[in-house]
């Protein structure tokens, strides 16, 4: 369940890019590929691109900087300071050769190729070595195999965090052979690469992105429910708010950097934001210079429209009548959540989910939160849900419930979030498995590749909302497909260039559609390609392999074409230690999600000798 919109990334990345150029550092951390989402209970997993690894490949780009390198996939027991019931240490990532090729090790592939400037290792372990010690992960698959030509951020060695590597230090280590003057070149080199490469040397930076800088936000927000076309809103009157997450907390817009514990007994995170859920914690917090909410934007709305606008910005309110007369009762409506919520013709319901770096969520749920949207739902028979959530949020307890008219999802939007959501509300932007952390050292990957949908898809699990699932405005149809393959089966045999085999980039198929807006009003669609292997392969059913957006006005049609390079349309062969394109049968499937695919056509390739 996610929006894809390559066109979102380019606007954000160029953004950031034209803010650092005029000196304004949004980001004190690196863009950050792991964790890759093994396990929902992740407390760092906003902080990711994506869940899938092509997706995660498309969005790394061209960054200076990237993290963990490899297999960061929980915040339990990552460091080696924290006292646990099972001592002092990392927690070791124990995963086979295919399963690290096939899904951790990808999306290194597409950073390394476009200039990945710099690496940094991860606190964990991998198969028994810590990651930043570990010469078959760095010098093996990320620089020999990946031709990563930059530094690794591994503190001592390509890059240094503190003075203990002082250049007396190192001269020393030369003079006695513990650092050979050829490796000591070869850090320095590899530290200035990135430099070069990314123009920062000369200043020559994309232009700042033209017009509302914070519309883009708004496409990230999913439609999981619209009965009855209960959205977009239509000037409701009265209207009411209900849940902190609508208002601002006490103290803001920005919060004290709260680590956590990664110790199992240790503090931790709240589980709930006690007001408007706007950015994460850790590291992966994003500093506000103010904070737009919900009830700001959607009082402004309502001065526009005469609508009367009603709000509780609280997720246990008890109101108290004894011996007072309420303010609202001049109006007739006592302040409660059953009294709004009976005199509203629209209650939108706040619920959030937070976390962040140091810990993972001890839950995917907030009974508070539950219990008040069941409240307010079974007195409003147009109860819309507008949820924020740092992860995974389960929404069973009432979901399914007949009040329940719509549901918004989004994940922390940042300074301007009240307006994104009160944009998507209103239609001026148009929306579009049990794993837990390791309570032990040993991590066994045993779920392989089949991760996310790629584990539905594996064990016939229908999910509620599955992978790329969204809901619009307006219907749109898919037709007329063509493929045209020139791949080979066969092992790749380029030479090592950056970002691996040089053949893994050259074109290996193209496959084009057409789209059509079939509704009665102007909307965008993000249409997916999904790509299914040969038995030999080993892989999961449907992997995602391109996706392209489109806006189209009522009866409008456009073609898409998807140009695949040779890389996804191979595997990692662990007994030739090489990626094969297979021989076989090839699925090539369009559609609007991986369990929602309209168009599905075969292919053979030849088997190689």
């Amino acid at each position: 369940m996610f929006r894809q919109d390559n066109s979102s990334i380019h606007t954000s990345d160029t953004t950031m890019s034209w803010l650092l150029l005029n000196g304004i550092e949004l980001l004190e951390n690196s863009p950050t590929v792991a964790p890759l989402g093994r396990t929902p209970w992740d407390g760092r997993l906003s902080v990711a691109f994506a869940i899938d690894s092509y997706l995660s490949g498309i969005a790394f780009g061209l960054s200076v900087k990237a993290e963990h390198f490899l297999l960061y996939e929980q915040e339990n027991n990552r460091s080696t300071s924290v006292s646990n019931t099972w001592g002092y240490g990392s927690f070791d990532a124990i995963a086979g050769d295919k399963v690290i090729h096939d899904t951790y090790l990808s999306p290194w592939y597409d950073g390394v190729k476009n200039g990945l400037g710099a690496a940094m290792c991860a606190m964990n372990l991998v198969n028994g070595t810590y990651s930043c010690e570990n010469e078959p992960l760095l010098m093996g698959l990320l620089k020999t195999e990946l031709g990563f030509p930059a530094g690794s951020v591994n503190g001592g060695l390509d890059w240094a965090t503190n003075s203990v590597w002082s250049p007396a230090i190192i001269e020393a280590m030369v003079k006695v052979g513990n650092v050979t003057t050829a490796r000591l070149i070869d850090m320095a080199i590899r530290n200035i690469i990135g430099w070069y490469h990314s123009n920062i040397h000369n200043g020559s930076f994309p232009s700042k992105a033209a017009g509302d800088e914070y519309r883009p936000i708004s496409k990230s927000m999913v439609l999981l429910k619209n009965i009855d076309s209960a959205l977009p809103l239509k000037s409701p009157r009265p209207m009411s708010l209900f849940g902190a997450h609508a208002g601002p907390s006490i103290v803001g817009p920005n919060r004290t950097f709260a680590l956590g514990s990664s110790d199992p007994g240790g503090a931790a995170v709240p589980e709930v934001w006690m007001g408007h859920m706007a950015s994460l914690d850790g590291a992966g917090a994003s500093p506000m210079p103010y904070l737009i909410t919900p009830l700001q934007s959607l009082t402004e709305r309502a001065i526009e429209d005469g609508t009367q606008l009603r709000w509780i910005a609280n997720d246990t309110f008890a109101p108290v009548t004894e011996g007072l007369i309420p303010s609202g009762a001049r109006m007739g409506v006592l302040p409660s959540f059953e009294t709004y919520a009976t005199h509203s013709d629209v209650c939108l319901a706040f619920p959030n989910a937070f976390g962040g770096e140091g810990h993972d969520r001890r839950d995917l749920r907030d009974s508070d939160q539950d219990e008040r949207i069941l409240k307010v739902a079974a007195y409003c028979n147009n109860t819309i849900v507008t949820t924020n959530s740092v992860g995974t949020q389960i929404v069973k307890s009432w979901i399914n419930h007949d009040n329940v008219t719509a549901v918004l999802y989004g994940g922390p939007l940042g300074q301007e979030s009240g307006n994104s959501i009160a944009d998507v509300l209103y239609g001026n932007m148009r929306a579009v498995y049990n794993a837990r952390p390791c309570p032990t050292l040993k991590c066994e990957f045993d779920k392989g590749n089949y991760i996310d949908y790629k584990h539905f898809g594996k064990y016939d699990i229908e999910p509620r909302f599955e992978f790329g699932f969204g809901l619009s405005y307006t219907t749109f149809e898919y037709s007329d497909m063509t493929i045209n393959i020139t791949a080979k089966a066969g092992l790749a045999q380029g030479i090592r260039a950056v970002g691996g085999r040089a053949d893994l980039w050259t074109e290996g198929s193209i496959v084009t559609a057409k789209v059509t807006n079939t509704g009665e009003v102007a909307g965008a669609d993000v249409v997916r390609l999904y790509l299914s292997f040969p038995e030999e392969a080993d892989q999961p059913v449907h992997q995602l392999r391109r996706f392209e957006p489109v806006n189209l006005a009522p009866g409008e049609s456009a073609d898409v074409e998807f140009r695949l390079r040779q890389r996804d349309m191979s595997y990692w062969d662990v007994i030739a230690q090489e990626w094969r394109i297979a021989g076989g049968t090839y699925v090539f499937s369009i559609g609007h999600s991986s369990r929602n695919l309209e168009l599905t056509e075969e292919r053979k390739i030849g088997h190689s000798r």
